[in-house]
């Protein structure tokens, strides 16, 4: 599980880097346009994502991706690591998921990665919270793969 986890945080900086967004579709009003508002652009919230997840109050939508294999939101935020890690798990302890989250914690690279693996809807869903040493903000990832 943890080479996965690994796997799957190099995936996604990938994807960050190339900077793909595909095949947007529409979701949660709520959660669309405070989106919209953050990336300053009209975007659709991936359906595959759900529609209750918590966000910062001082959120930077930075991208967001819907393909045949993977949905992502990806965020920026100046919370700090302890805040984030005690809104997650209380979100990823709720109702809405299927199973209790699986916590992986990764100090490598200097990269200060907390990731949370959990079953949505019958897929893989997962947050990664990501400190990096050069800055103060934290990227967040809100990912949820299927057919996979």
């Amino acid at each position: 599980m943890r080479y996965t986890i690994k796997l799957v945080i190099i995936f996604m900086f990938f994807v960050n880097i190339i900077g793909c967004t595909l095949n947007i579709k529409p979701k949660d009003s709520t959660l669309k346009s405070e989106l919209n508002h953050a990336l300053e652009k009209n975007v659709e919230i991936p359906e595959s994502l759900p529609e209750d997840i918590p966000f910062p109050k001082d959120m930077q939508a930075k991208k967001i991706i819907d393909n045949e294999t993977v949905s992502q939101i990806i965020i920026e935020t100046s919370f700090s690591m302890n805040d984030l890690e005690v809104m997650y798990e209380s979100y990823l302890n709720s109702d809405t998921f299927s199973s209790k989250p699986e916590k992986i914690i990764s100090d490598e690279y200097g990269l200060y990665i907390v990731t949370y693996t959990t079953e949505y809807e019958g897929e893989i869903f997962e947050i990664s919270i990501i400190e990096k040493e050069e800055t103060a903000f934290k990227e967040v990832h809100y990912l949820s793969r299927y057919n996979y």
